[in-house]
């Protein structure tokens, strides 16, 4: 609230972030993440897929790459005297691999950023650790020093903080049935 207040009362109004450079970053960076997606989930519905097919299918696509796996299902073709849901599934396999490659779009869209961020700010790029997406998320979303308030901020909005770590392992609960036998001094839980 307090927050709001004091810009209302600010005599000037903030200006947005604006700039050839910085609108092209943020629109790569946004098909970049929409084609990551989508290559997640075509990657994914392939490979549910696979288990369900007969076993001389399977055991084509076992212990493939998926490169490998994708290469050979555009190979496949329904054939007369296949179960009908073979057929399908042929069919599906094969759909899934003509969809426009996402990796594709992302190499491309990677190799823009990179392009765009050596042009505006080649320094980043130098420091160890620091790529062209992350470069780009910084200088996208930053506006003023301060903006930061720790590294776990910066590195939490440029996407490179480390994973959560696991939550730790809790002994197994008692039953209730356990714990009854344990207070009606049935079982001895001194032993």
């Amino acid at each position: 609230m307090r927050a709001a207040r004091q810009a209302l009362a600010a005599s000037g109004h903030a200006r947005p972030r604006a700039g050839e450079t910085r609108e092209a970053l943020r629109i790569l960076l946004a098909t970049r993440e929409h084609a990551t997606k989508i290559r997640t989930a075509t990657v994914s519905t392939f490979k549910a897929l696979i288990p369900t097919a007969p076993e001389e299918l399977r055991a084509q696509f076992r212990g493939q790459p998926t490169a490998r796996q994708v290469r050979d299902a555009r190979a496949l073709r329904p054939a007369p005297g296949q179960p009908v849901s073979e057929q399908h599934l042929r069919r599906a396999l094969r759909q899934l691999t003509q969809i426009s490659d996402p990796g594709n779009d992302l190499a491309a869209s990677l190799k823009h950023l990179r392009s765009l961020v050596q042009s505006w700010m080649p320094a980043l790029l130098d420091q160890p650790g620091v790529g062209p997406v992350s470069t780009a998320l910084l200088l996208v979303t930053w506006s003023h020093p301060g903006r930061f308030r720790s590294k776990a901020a910066f590195a939490a909005l440029t996407r490179t903080s480390p994973p959560a770590a696991p939550p730790k392992a809790r002994p197994p609960a008692r039953s209730a049935a356990a714990s009854s036998a344990t207070s009606a001094g049935v079982i001895d839980s001194r032993t």
